[in-house]
């Protein structure tokens, strides 16, 4: 089997745009397609069977491109063939391959072509909100501040900003009294 050398061409948080030289058989028409396969893959030690059970089942998400069968002598065919990769998840490191989708020969054999098995990470993308946050005092003097990480994190949150601010509170009407209340203001970002 040839190899097919893919590339990784760009990419940004939710999309991936990658190519490869087109493969050359010795009749064209035996050539229907490629199968670009693609799973997320936390480490690079990805193989062709992860994801696969006895029962038929493929954590390979498997997209089909056909090609359309020109001469060779043609000056207009494509030099690459690329796919776009969309609706994928923001600092995700994802392993993909691409394998060609071939006819029997006749009296010929036909070889196909596959890549190896390519790694790329899509860029990080804004921070989700941290959740449940709760501040309650301590003391005078003291705020205990909590809340849950952001998820999905889109990114590797490496810190929290917190910014707190005292205000003094405008008297409401029914507080007659103490015309000078203040509370304090608690924003949390990553």
């Amino acid at each position: 089997m040839d190899v097919l050398n893919v590339t990784v061409r760009k990419v940004t948080p939710f999309a991936s745009l990658i190519d490869w030289p087109p493969f050359n058989t010795p009749d064209p028409r035996t050539l229907l397609g490629y199968m670009v396969h693609r799973i997320e893959a936390p480490y690079k030690n990805v193989t062709l069977y992860d994801g696969r059970d006895a029962c038929g089942g493929d954590g390979w998400t498997v997209d089909d491109i056909t090609v359309q069968n020109q001469d060779r002598k043609d000056k207009s065919a494509t030099q690459t063939v690329t796919h776009l990769f969309t609706k994928l998840e923001p600092y995700t490191q994802y392993a993909v391959y691409v394998r060609t989708y071939t006819l029997p020969g006749g009296t010929r054999t036909v070889r196909g072509a596959q890549s190896q098995i390519l790694y790329f990470r899509t860029l990080p993308f804004i921070p989700s909100t941290p959740k449940d946050l709760s501040a309650v005092a301590n003391s005078s003097s003291e705020i205990i501040i909590r809340w849950r990480p952001s998820y999905p994190p889109n990114g590797n949150v490496t810190k929290y900003i917190v910014q707190g601010v005292m205000e003094i509170d405008k008297p409401d009407r029914t507080d007659y009294c103490d015309d000078r209340k203040s509370h304090f203001k608690l924003l949390l970002y990553c």
